[in-house]
C-alpha cells in the first residue's frame, strides 16, 4: 500500500548526489545497462533499470534525487 514502510535487502547500494550523472567509468556498455544521451542511468517510475534486480538513484537515475520514488 501507498505510504506504507517498506524493508529492501541488497547485497550493495549505491547511493550518489549530484546535478550531473557521474556515470563516467561505470563501463555501463560492458553490462549493458542503458545509459540516456546526459550520461543518466535509463530508469522507469520506480527506479528500475533495464537490467534485472539494478535500480538507480540519485544524479545517475536521470532526474536526480529530487522527486524520485524510492526503489521498492
Amino acid at each position: 500500500a501507498k505510504g506504507a514502510a517498506k524493508t529492501l535487502e541488497v547485497e550493495r547500494l549505491i547511493v550518489s548526489i549530484g546535478r550531473v550523472p557521474n556515470t563516467n567509468g561505470l563501463n555501463a556498455e560492458a553490462v549493458g545497462l542503458k545509459l540516456d544521451e546526459r550520461g543518466a542511468i535509463v530508469v522507469d517510475d520506480e527506479c528500475r533499470t533495464n537490467l534485472p534486480k539494478v535500480w538507480a538513484v540519485g544524479d545517475v537515475g536521470g532526474a536526480g534525487a529530487v522527486g524520485r520514488p524510492r526503489p521498492p
